[in-house]
């Protein structure tokens, strides 16, 4: 065979369509006397203006005047006006603006004329809560809008408006049909269990999801509960069982808070995952099992592995794939699915509605213990809401509170402070910006309000 002319190279040039940019989102997190109108989210990314009003139906419309990109967000809110906010991309930055409203516009609970928005930012209007988002990673893959009402039939964990969480359970479900362990990482409260029962899910493993918790397992029958034990195996033995881990034969053995193990029952369920069979406690032969392992912790594992308070053959064993699950603040955009979810599980039949000031609050806390915390808030709230409307007097105090109004800032105060930042810098108005925390538009304005020239500063 003749030798090939040329020289074999990688491709280049090719857009991958997995890379990722940054893209503005605003989303609408509830009608908090309507929450079943759902959620959506609205990248920001195509267009210059968005308009918000009320409307007999919820729905957006996208659309181009010659001059500009357009976004129309309509809402059927009785408190809301027909032209209630407009929010204007300028230099870089979005600025919402009342466009003439009754009930008036508010950022971050505090009422407002006009406001440039910050990441993380909670917009009200009427009684629909907004949160606006600058900077949220996203692919050419990604819809530009997206709805709650569009997921219902998809399983609970990736009902997501969160584009982060909606990419980290899309590579849950490629990696599901492998036999590859997970480890699933995250605080508290996160939703491990959930993620775990999705990866079994995908797998389509015809066995059962066989969840333990290993922390609850007494120390003196952690073999017996896994591995299982023969009549007369010990005191109290008076029967066969099977373990748990045989009872996942064919299925996903979901190993929760796996750091808390103690470290002989690790070598014996190392043992186990290489050799891919059990052996119960009082029998003389192993049985052959096919399983799948997911396990969950809110610990750093490498780090107890290098403190040996866990084991390295172990955590080798079990660290196929890992996953950090996001915690609550890092994905507010599904607060108003997973009020919906988890309203239903503590409410059963009874219907339960907002105060604006409510959502409000739960929009702006940042929820230390994530979704197991606003599940616990949610059920006090309706034990204390015998009328069906959670008002802000009904959620835990801690939550209330992230409503509290912050201090004012006089205008005296801040003209003094604008003027140090514009001297401090010589009058350049992007370190001004960065210095008082605002966009440069912001800056610009309050230099027109102030009747200063940067320039004097130079």
């Amino acid at each position: 065979m003749g030798e090939k002319s040329g020289t074999l190279s990688y491709a280049g040039g090719g857009e991958d369509i997995r890379n990722t940019f940054t893209a503005p989102y605003l989303v609408l997190l509830m009608v908090a006397d309507r929450p079943e109108i759902g959620s959506a989210r609205f990248s920001l990314a195509e267009v210059g203006l968005v308009n918000i009003g009320r409307h007999e139906t919820f729905e957006h419309q996208r659309s181009h005047d010659g001059s500009e990109a357009q976004l129309e967000i309509n809402v059927p809110d009785g408190w809301m006006s027909t032209r209630h906010l407009q929010l204007r991309l300028e230099e870089g930055a979005w600025v919402m603006r009342d466009a003439g409203s009754k009930n008036g516009c508010y950022r971050n609970g505090q009422r407002c004329q006009e406001a440039v928005l910050q990441d993380g930012d909670v917009v009200g209007t009427g009684n629909t809560c907004f949160l606006f988002r600058s900077n949220v990673e996203r692919t050419h893959l990604d819809a530009a809008d997206a709805s709650s009402l569009m997921m219902r039939t998809l399983p609970a964990a990736s009902q997501t408006l969160s584009l982060p969480l909606a990419h980290l359970m899309a590579d849950m479900s490629r990696v599901a049909s492998s036999r590859v362990s997970v480890i699933l990482g995250g605080e508290t409260g996160t939703g491990k269990e959930v993620s775990a029962r999705y990866v079994h899910q995908c797998s389509g493993r015809k066995g059962s999801f066989v969840a333990v918790n290993c922390g609850a397992l007494p120390a003196t029958l952690v073999e017996s509960e896994l591995f299982g034990h023969r009549k007369g195996a010990f005191s109290g033995a008076n029967t066969d069982r099977v373990g748990l881990v045989q009872a996942s034969d064919g299925g996903t053995l979901f190993l929760d808070e796996v750091a808390e193990l103690p470290l002989e029952a690790q070598v014996k369920l190392l043992r186990c995952l290489q050799e891919r069979e059990v052996v119960p406690v009082g029998a003389s032969r192993p049985i052959p099992v096919d399983i799948r392992v997911v396990a969950a912790t809110h610990a750093d594992l490498p780090e107890l592995v290098e403190a040996g308070a866990f084991r390295a053959d172990l955590y080798a064993r079990l660290a196929g794939v890992s996953f950090r699950l996001p915690t609550l603040r890092e994905r507010r955009e599904d607060l108003g699915i997973l009020v919906g979810t988890l309203l239903a599980r503590c409410a059963g039949e009874r219907m339960f509605y907002f105060d604006r000031e409510a959502v409000w609050a739960m929009a702006m806390y940042s929820w230390p213990l994530n979704i197991r915390e606003l599940e616990q808030a949610l059920a006090a709230a309706t034990a204390w809401a015998d009328r069906g409307r959670i008002e802000l007097r009904h959620l835990p105090a801690p939550v209330a509170a992230s409503l509290s109004p912050s201090e004012p800032t006089t205008d005296d105060s801040l003209k003094s402070e604008l003027v140090a930042a514009l001297r401090k810098h010589a009058g350049n108005v992007s370190a001004t910006a960065r210095e008082m925390g605002k966009a440069r538009v912001q800056i610009r304005r309050w230099c027109k309000r102030y009747g200063l020239d940067p320039a004097q500063f130079r």
